[in-house]
Formats: structure tokens, sequence, C-alpha cells
């Protein structure tokens, strides 16, 4: 994804315009966003308890929750709750 500029040039997207692409992407697919949603959930440490967000090969969570898998069905969530 690249942004026109008033000069005609292109620039890459921002941090935020990244973002806001993938929320919309996994928004078009509300199957993902639920599975994502009951897998990214935290456990009594406050640790995700998601796949990928643990010790390789051990499953020991070592991520914080809410992780970014998270945070990225919560903000897809939001558009679907909203009606995009």
């Amino acid at each position: 994804m690249h942004v026109d500029r008033a000069d005609g040039g292109r620039r890459p997207p921002s941090p935020e315009e990244l973002w806001a692409g993938i929320v919309a992407e996994i928004a078009s697919m509300p199957d993902v966003v639920a599975n994502l949603l009951r897998e990214h959930r935290p456990d009594e440490q406050g640790f995700c308890l998601g796949n990928g967000c643990g010790t390789p090969g051990r499953g020991v969570p070592t991520t914080r929750w809410p992780c970014s898998l998270n945070q990225l069905a919560a903000a897809a969530e939001k558009i679907l709750r909203n009606g995009r």
C-alpha cells in the first residue's frame, strides 16, 4: 500500500495507515475475528493464552495480555459492531 502525495510522488504508508488496513482486512473475516478473540485471552497472571504468545515449543505464556493479535481482533470487532 502506497499513498499518493500532492506532488505526484508516493510515500510508504504510516504505521497508523498500515494498522487501519490490516484491521479492515481482518474485519472482512468475522470468523477469524471470533477465533482470535476466543484464543487470545488472559490467564490468571495476565499473560495471553493464545497460540504464538508463549515460549516456542512449550506453550508457556510469555506475552502480556492484551497481545497485539487480541488488539487487532478487538479493533476489527468494533468495525463489525458499528457496521463498518
